[in-house]
């Protein structure tokens, strides 16, 4: 009760949405509304559609029981009721609600990149099962470096 008062006299309301938003969890190891758009949909979420959009919405409600793996009837009827009330409140008109909701749910979700393939298996064995292991990483160093090896690897393919 005292963080959120104290979030409400430090913050406005799109910010404290914008950080719940980041940190939420949405289902299979998948933290965050951005992360979460692109693991399930692909675009960013302001490409989603209302189906997609509504699906995302209800999932931090209880991310290790719903998500497009698993229980796919329960988070169907969950989206079907968030887009059933945003009828009833006149966000969407009801032709809109109906198209929603005749949208399929993602088939699975988008695999994970593997950006640093090396330091995941050094963490793995290293570390002691349900150790947290903190590290850093150059996200654009790792790309041009993964680039440089790829490019290198197909020049020696091509030479036999």
């Amino acid at each position: 009760m005292i963080t959120a008062l104290r979030l409400e006299l430090t913050y406005s309301k799109d910010e404290v949405l914008a950080m719940f938003a980041g940190r939420a969890p949405f289902g299979g190891n998948v933290v965050g509304l951005e992360a979460a758009s692109w693991r399930y949909f692909g675009p960013e979420p302001g490409g989603l559609s209302w189906a997609e959009s509504a699906m995302l919405a209800v999932l931090p409600n209880n991310p290790s029981l719903i998500h497009p793996g698993r229980n796919r009837d329960l988070l169907a009827e969950k989206r079907n009721r968030l887009l059933d009330r945003l009828r009833d409140e006149g966000i969407i008109d009801r032709l809109t609600c109906d198209l929603a909701k005749q949208e399929g749910l993602p088939p699975k979700p988008r695999p994970l990149p593997m950006l640093a393939p090396n330091l995941l298996a050094y963490a793995q064995k290293t570390g002691q099962k349900g150790q947290r292991v903190l590290s850093t990483l150059d996200i654009s160093v790792q790309v041009r470096a993964l680039e440089i090896i790829e490019r290198h690897h197909m020049k020696l393919a091509s030479e036999g």
